[in-house]
């Protein structure tokens, strides 16, 4: 339950030409930590491109974060803020609202317990990077702790399949 399906460094280790032959075409990433250092405001240049490259390949970009409404620009990506992951009303409600069947959503994020269950709930493909900076949430901090020792026996479980 908790594991996910794709074990990355960061978001553009994502083979995206695969996963779109594979159907695959909404990326639904976690900011913080994610696509940006926690809290901030600002997407880097190089992930900017990956993003673009995705909605270049008929991908669709969509960006939901627990965090604070932030103003981030990135022309074509949906931003949703305070979802609640991993019950992730907001998310639900978007995809339902717009008829996007689950069989097309993967999900990218850096966290277990919010952004891997909240795709482990919706039953779609999911993804977990490397958190990009330890700087974080005082709640995030402990569940990494949870994590740390949770995650070679995932790992591992992973390579027995």
């Amino acid at each position: 339950m908790l594991s996910p399906d794709i074990w990355l460094d960061n978001v553009k280790g994502l083979h995206v030409e695969h996963l779109i032959k594979r159907g695959i075409d909404v990326f639904v990433f976690d900011f913080d930590n994610t696509l940006a250092p926690w809290r901030s405001c600002e997407i880097s240049d190089d992930v900017k491109r990956f993003l673009k490259s995705i909605q270049n390949r008929g991908g669709i970009v969509i960006i939901a974060s627990n965090g604070k409404p932030r103003n981030i620009e990135m022309n074509g990506a949906v931003f949703l803020w305070r979802t609640g992951k991993p019950l992730a009303v907001k998310l639900r409600r978007y995809l339902s609202q717009k008829s996007i069947d689950r069989n097309r959503i993967i999900i990218v994020g850096d966290q277990i317990f919010t952004d891997v269950l909240t795709g482990k709930f919706l039953k779609v493909l999911t993804a977990k990077v490397k958190p990009i900076s330890t700087k974080e949430f005082f709640g995030t901090r402990f569940l990494r702790l949870i994590e740390k020792v949770i995650e070679p026996t995932l790992k591992k479980e992973e390579a027995e399949k």
